[in-house]
């Protein structure tokens, strides 16, 4: 987990799996979004929290500028 970032002020704990991002199954999202993202644009991941489903609305981050 990076320390810091919104994932992490979000609850997201080292462990939790991301499952999709914005309703889009991880497996089925490209590795790079062609378009890019601008830094801040909300996103919704839904991640497995000790075994449960849960949701978290928070804000894209450069992590390598």
């Amino acid at each position: 987990m990076f320390t810091g970032t919104p994932a992490a002020a979000a609850g997201l704990r080292a462990g939790d799996v991301i499952v999709a991002i914005d309703g889009i199954p991880v497996y089925e999202r490209p590795c790079e979004d062609p378009h890019g993202r601008p830094e801040g644009t909300a996103v919704d991941l839904s991640y497995l929290w000790d075994g449960a489903a849960a949701e978290v609305k928070i804000q894209t981050v450069a992590l390598i500028p």
